[in-house]
């Protein structure tokens, strides 16, 4: 451990990425591999805590997920680019969308697509975008579906046992991300790419009546 912390600090001194005097310990390296899987998937929040040892999810997104500022404008910027495609989707009616959501992605779709007139692809693009920023709406992904996060009517939120305030609600409780929980949320919605996870989950649950009907 200790051979392995030295040549990690002499490798930082090397590339000129930590100040003359600054001792590192192995215990930081513990948020570097918690950020960094935190940006391969947000899913990997819980097994991260449980990885760590810690009291509660919360803890450890808190303390040791939060992103360093330029990496929290890449993630805010994928978001962006994501959310103004889907919405770019809606209006020219090429990405259906469904789900207790819906409704409000297709009244925001509408709104902003009196706006785009004769825009090339990329001005519109761009329009979209801007407008999606400065309403901070935040889309985050599932195998099942998609949240457009919002805290006052997030399910994840107010199901838990200690559910946080509203202002500190900032995006979806992943531990408690379900198709059970989620399919409920007025912050939810599925379009085509999800069809593959809803029929396997009807086909179980016909599987399921057809046994119990049979016994």
């Amino acid at each position: 451990s200790s051979r392995i912390r030295l040549l990690q600090q002499q490798w930082l001194s090397d590339k000129g990425h930590l100040p003359d005097g600054y001792q590192i310990t192995t215990h930081m390296w513990r948020k570097t591999f918690a950020r960094y899987m935190v940006r391969v998937t947000a899913g990997l929040l819980p097994a991260l805590s449980h990885h760590f040892k810690h009291i509660s999810v919360a803890f450890t997104e808190v303390a040791y997920c939060q992103p360093d500022p330029q990496a929290h404008k890449i993630i805010s910027d994928a978001r962006v680019a994501e959310a103004g495609e889907l919405i770019l989707g809606i209006i020219s009616a090429t990405t259906p969308i469904e789900g207790p959501v819906a409704s409000d992605l297709r009244e925001l779709a509408c709104e902003l697509g009196k706006g785009l007139g004769n825009l090339t692809a990329d001005q519109k693009r761009d329009t979209v975008a801007n407008s999606i920023r400065s309403r901070n709406i935040q889309i985050h992904h599932s195998g099942f579906g998609i949240c457009v996060f919002r805290g006052d009517g997030a399910r994840c939120h107010n199901l838990a046992e200690n559910p946080q305030l509203l202002v500190m609600r900032v995006a979806p409780v992943y531990a408690r991300r379900t198709a059970d929980i989620c399919k409920s949320c007025r912050n939810f919605g599925i379009d085509r790419s999800h069809r593959a996870c809803w029929k396997e989950r009807r086909q179980e649950f016909k599987q399921r009546r057809s046994a119990c009907t049979n016994s």
